[in-house]
C-alpha cells in the first residue's frame, strides 16, 4: 500500500502529516504507534523549516516495513546534531536514528531530496 500527501511549508503541516499517516494505517486495520508518527513530524517538521516547498510525504505499508519518505525541493542533505541538554530542537534526526530501522537521503533527479526512513513493523499494531 502506498499513499502520498501535497503538504505546504508551514508548521500545521506536521500534525496533518500525523493525523495522514494514522488514517492510513487504520485504513489497514492497523493501530497507529508512537515510532510511525515520530518518524513522520521530524520528517515534515524537518522539510518545513530547513527545506523548499513543494514538500511530498509518502508513506509505504508492507508487511516487512513502513517506509515514510519526504521529498523537498532543496538540495541540502540533513545532518545529525548533538543538541545540547537545554536545546529546544536539533534532535530529530537524532530521534529518528533511536527508532526507524534505517533511514537515509537520496538526491532527486533534477533538484531536491527524498530524506526517508523504515520503520519496523512492531511500530504498528494489528487492531482489535
Amino acid at each position: 500500500m502506498h499513499r502520498s500527501l501535497s503538504l505546504p511549508s508551514q508548521a500545521a503541516s506536521a500534525a496533518e502529516a500525523r493525523r495522514f499517516a494514522c488514517d492510513l494505517v487504520s485504513d489497514l486495520g492497523l493501530q497507529c504507534e508512537f515510532g510511525l508518527t515520530l518518524v513522520v513530524s521530524e520528517l515534515v517538521t524537518n522539510a518545513v523549516r530547513y527545506g523548499e516547498a513543494p514538500i511530498e510525504l509518502a508513506i509505504h505499508v508492507a508487511p516487512d516495513r513502513v517506509r515514510v519518505e519526504v521529498t523537498d525541493a532543496s538540495p541540502v542533505s540533513p545532518r545529525m546534531s548533538l543538541a545540547p541538554p537545554e536545546a529546544v530542537s536539533g534532535r530529530g534526526l537524532s530521534l529518528i536514528d533511536t527508532v526507524a530501522v534505517c533511514w537515509g537521503v537520496e538526491p532527486c533527479p533534477g533538484s531536491g531530496k527524498v530524506v526517508w526512513a523504515e520503520v519496523d513493523p512492531s511500530a504498528i499494531t494489528l487492531l482489535g
